[in-house]
């Protein structure tokens, strides 16, 4: 059995689990910030996938999410990078994409 990803197990001790996310829209990311924050975990942001590379060597969070397409360094390529370097290979990625649901959309509409 896999553990948990809750902000308890993710921390060190009195430092609550940083997550960092990629994203461009300022009103998603005080959307984002609110639910996780609640949710008992830090947020941090980056708004391309090159800042969120060098955000993750900064910060070290223990899970980073973000989005296939992604302006500088898409989201593939950004995990392939996390994942290839020692210091931050740890760092638990998300990646996500909407584009089957917009093509999905796009052809029930057409």
């Amino acid at each position: 059995m896999s553990p948990t990803l809750s902000p308890r197990t993710l921390s060190v001790p009195n430092r609550r689990a940083l997550i960092l996310v990629v994203e461009r829209n300022t009103v998603v990311q005080r959307l984002e910030r609110y639910f996780l924050e609640q949710a008992g975990y830090g947020v941090e942001f980056a708004t391309d996938g090159e800042s969120a590379l060098a955000r993750a060597r900064k910060l070290l969070p223990r899970i980073l999410v973000t989005e296939i397409l992604v302006p500088k360094l898409d989201g593939l390529s950004l995990c392939h990078k996390l994942k290839s370097a020692d210091e931050i290979r740890n760092i638990v990625v998300l990646v996500f994409s909407h584009l089957h649901a917009e093509e999905s959309s796009a052809r029930s509409r057409g």
